[in-house]
C-alpha cells in the first residue's frame, strides 16, 4: 500500500470496525462486482480500476467516479436487505 493511503479514513468517516463487525454478523458479505447502477447505495470499500490500480473511497481525498470497466469491492447485505445509514463516529466527551 502506498504511503499516501496509510492512515486515511475509509469511506465517509462513519464506517468503523464496530459497524463492519456488526454488519458481518448480520450476514453482510464482501463481494466484487462490476461498477454500474446495480451497486446502488451499498457500502463501497475499494474500486479496482481496469488498469489494476486500487482506489480507496475516503473522506480524505477526492476520487474519480468508477468507470463501467472498473470493479467494486462491496459490503453487500444478505438477500437484498438494506441497512440504516452508517452511524456517526463517537467523539470524545459525547454522551
Amino acid at each position: 500500500m502506498s504511503r499516501d493511503l496509510r492512515g486515511k479514513v475509509l469511506g465517509d468517516g462513519g464506517f468503523d470496525f464496530e459497524t463492519l463487525a456488526a454488519r458481518h454478523a448480520e450476514g453482510c458479505r464482501f463481494v466484487v462486482e462490476p461498477a454500474g447502477p446495480d451497486a446502488g447505495d451499498v457500502q463501497c470499500l475499494l474500486v479496482i480500476r481496469s488498469d489494476g490500480r486500487l482506489d480507496f473511497p475516503s473522506a480524505d481525498h477526492e476520487m474519480a467516479e468508477a468507470a463501467d470497466s472498473d470493479r467494486l469491492l462491496l459490503l453487500r447485505p444478505p438477500n437484498g436487505t438494506r441497512h440504516a445509514a452508517v452511524r456517526e463516529p463517537v467523539t470524545a466527551g459525547a454522551a
